[in-house]
């Protein structure tokens, strides 16, 4: 089961992606977004397919856990693409959302 983690630095935050394969498939994933929030780091938003389906966590500084929202009609390996186009192009937005709440 080959695995592969990366790090990508943003702005002012940066993200970490982790996936599993097998043959080729997605089996497991999360991608992280985290940033420097009143001097440590936090994690501001994730994707992962923990509780057996992929999903979005929405987190807030003061809320904890806000929101999830589910992929039940999307592959693993979709939702992990998305995840790393939506935080390249939305992670102000998340971080922005994460100090309100």
């Amino acid at each position: 089961m080959p695995e592969k983690e990366f790090f990508v630095w943003l702005e002012s935050a940066g993200f970490v992606a982790w996936r599993e394969t097998v043959d080729g498939v997605t089996v497991s994933f999360r991608v992280v977004l985290l940033a420097e929030i009143n001097g440590e780091r936090q994690c501001v938003a994730r994707y992962d397919c923990a509780h057996g389906s992929p999903h979005q966590d929405i987190l807030g500084l003061r809320g904890g856990m806000l929101a999830k929202h589910w992929f039940f009609e999307s592959s693993s390996e979709e939702v992990f693409q998305y995840a790393i186009r939506d935080f390249k192009a939305n992670a102000e937005e998340y971080i922005r959302f994460f100090r309100e709440n």
